[in-house]
Parts: structure tokens; sequence; C-alpha cells
């Protein structure tokens, strides 16, 4: 059962399970004792794998010694200096055959103050504790109670981890049937509508040539919507893409071309023309979402976008200025967020998805940067981030 959980989590018990036995060895090197020993009541609860290398520093039931540990001591460190001498355990087998002359033990407890085990050492002959062992001696088993919890957190987080991580292959999969099965036939209700009012253009009036456009309208725009669904959830795979050296006016380029822009638009490039080694495709993948966004919620006759990179020592900045409507102050810190809108109507008259900005922000976090924004209702909005170099 363990080991399932372990593989599937892909969490590594051997270090838990090292740096436990290391502290159980350091009780018995601070108390000069022979042996050093700890127990938990369920190790299933913390994940610890009773490896062979591990098990001989459980014990592995619990002592007379113990029990007074756990049901007498309370919360002090409870010692027997010499057990021969002491009436509650002279009659003991380990003390009669002078396995067991002297034992120290305390507590093990969890955060919420449940005893979960117990942390001891012992010695064939009698001992006296100093301070500074009975201080180290407690300091030791909060060590283990802080490496216990720590590593139950771990192995709970990777399992949501990979609970994530399966839903989300599970959404890009049901992302990928979407848009093929879809797709196609959005296509053809898009060619449906021009083929109709084409051919029927002499007996439908205006309001059926309106209701064709706002069928193809709504088509185009469930299309489109498909499309970014399906981008957003493949970005991982894009982010995953191999460096290569370009030049930044290269790509930028291209992508401009790709955009095959229709309306008066000015787009000025960065005054340097880096080369970068880097993710090409997830980097052109965010010059295309932000200068569509920047083409599409832009209200001036004539559009004009600024580009700007500079370069230091860890990464490339860049910024995106457009002349657009601007963004509400109080969208802003939203506006990053996956399907969040706020309304806005775009140069054709079309409300957004919320898709966009957000799969640009999970492609610049991947590639080790960010992206913040700065807008003035009206007159302008510019995009600030940064990538880290390869």
């Amino acid at each position: 059962m363990l080991k399932e959980l372990y593989n599937k989590s892909h969490v590594d018990t051997e270090r838990i399970e090292k740096d436990i036995e290391a502290i159980v060895n350091l009780s018995a090197t601070l108390c000069n004792t022979s042996v050093s020993r700890m127990h938990i009541f369920d190790t299933k609860a913390y994940y610890i794998d009773n490896s062979e290398s591990w098990s001989n520093k459980l014990s592995e039931s619990h002592s007379p010694f113990c029990n007074y540990v756990i049901e007498k001591a309370g919360n002090n460190l409870f010692i027997v200096e010499d057990a021969k001498e002491d009436i509650r355990f002279n009659e003991l087998d380990e003390v009669k055959n002078n396995i067991i002359r002297f034992y120290a033990g305390i507590r093990i407890k969890c955060p919420e103050g449940n005893t979960i085990g117990t942390l001891y050492v012992s010695d064939d002959q009698p001992k006296v504790l100093n301070d500074r062992q009975k201080s180290g001696l407690k300091l030791l088993c909060r060590q283990i109670t802080h490496r216990l919890e720590e590593h139950k957190n771990t192995v709970k987080l990777q399992r949501l981890k990979n609970e994530l991580q399966n839903k989300n292959e599970q959404l890009r999969n049901f992302a990928g049937v979407v848009s093929h099965d879809m797709k196609m036939p959005l296509a053809n209700m898009i060619l449906t509508c021009d083929l109709l009012r084409s051919k029927y253009k002499e007996i439908i009036d205006d309001e059926g040539n309106n209701y064709l456009h706002r069928m193809k309208q709504s088509s185009l725009m469930l299309s489109e919507y498909i499309t970014n669904i399906l981008q957003h959830y493949e970005s991982d795979q894009v982010a995953a893409m191999a460096s290569e050296e370009f030049y930044l006016h290269d790509l930028l380029e291209n992508t401009v071309d790709l955009l095959n822009i229709q309306d008066e638009c000015d787009i000025n490039f960065p005054e340097n023309n880096f080369k970068i080694t880097g993710n090409q495709v997830a980097l052109g993948q965010i010059f295309m979402n932000l200068l569509t966004n920047s083409l599409k919620y832009n209200d001036k006759k004539k559009i004009i976008i600024d580009i700007d990179c500079k370069q230091d020592n860890d990464y490339f900045h860049f910024s995106f200025r457009d002349n657009g409507m601007g963004i509400p102050r109080e969208q802003l810190p939203k506006i990053f967020h996956l399907f969040q809108t706020f309304g806005q109507i775009d140069r054709n008259g079309n409300v957004g998805n919320g898709i966009g900005l957000s799969t640009v922000r999970k492609l610049i976090m991947s590639l080790g940067g960010d992206i913040e924004v700065e807008s003035q209702l009206g007159k302008s909005t510019t995009f600030y981030f940064y990538i880290e170099h390869a």
C-alpha cells in the first residue's frame, strides 16, 4: 500500500527516513548512550516506509518504560537513571539481564497536540543527564515532529499536484475534442450564411440579411473562443519547447505578417534588434496575443503600437503600448484571470472571452518572468513584461 502511494506521489521517502534516523542517532550521541530509538503509533499517517535500514531505529512495541512516558510523563522528559534501583522496573527481564539500566524518553507530538510516538535513549549502564543534554533531547524531539509534518505536507501537496495535472490533461484532451468536433460545423455555418446571402440576395430582405449577419458573427466568435481555449491548454506544451537563437525583429515581423492587418496602423519595433536565445514559439504566441488585443480594443482612426525592449544581465524587458480604448482602473487587478471579462466591446463590436491574457501570463511565467499593465481609459494601455535569458 505504501509503495503504491510513493509510486503515485513521486515523493522520495528515503530523505525523510535518513533525516529522522540522523536525529535519532544524534540523540544517542548527545546523551552518550548505546541505544536511541523512536516509535510512531501509525507510520501510514506520516508516509514513513519501514524499510530494513529504517526499522532498526523503530521500536516494535511499547515497553513498560515507553508506557510511563505516554501515560504519566505528560510533556516532561521521563528519566530513569538506574532501573535496578527503581522498584517500578527492577523486575523486568531487560533490567535483570542488564540490557537497560538507564532510560530517558519523551513524547513526540503533532502540532495539534496529540501524541504520535516517543523518542528515547537507553544504556546498559546507569547515567545522569545534565541540563544541556535534557534540553537538547527535547529539541531533537521537536525536530522530529517538524520533519514528520513537513514530509506529510509535501506528500499531500504532491498528491494535489498530481490530481491537478491529471485534471489539466483531461481538460486539454477535452479541448482538443471540442475543437475538432465543433469547429467544422461552425465553419459550415459561416460558409452557409455567406452562400445564402449571395445566392438569395434578391429575395432576402434587410431583416433576413441582419439575421444571417448575426448568425455569422456569433459563429465566428464561438470559433475564436474554441481556438483560444485550445491555445490556453496547449500552452504547457509550447512552454516546454526547446530554446533556439533568433532575432527579435524577425519574430515581430513574422507575427505582424500573420495578423494580416487591414486597418490603418503603425507598429514601431524596438530600436535594438536583439539576438535572443530562448523559446521562440512561446514568445511569438505572447507577441501575437498582445498585438491582437492592441488591434481589437482600439477605437482610434489610426492605430499606433509602440514596442520596446531592453536587456540586462538576467532578463529581457518588453513593453507594448497602444493608443486604444484603455481599461477601467477597477478591472486591472483581474485582467490576467482566466475567463475574466468586463464587457468592453472591441473594434468589431464583439465582447472578449477572457482567455488570451491569461494565456499570455501563463507563458511569460513559464519563461521565468511576469507581466503587469498600466492603462488610461480612453487613451492608452501599456503591458510590461520580462523573460529570463536562456
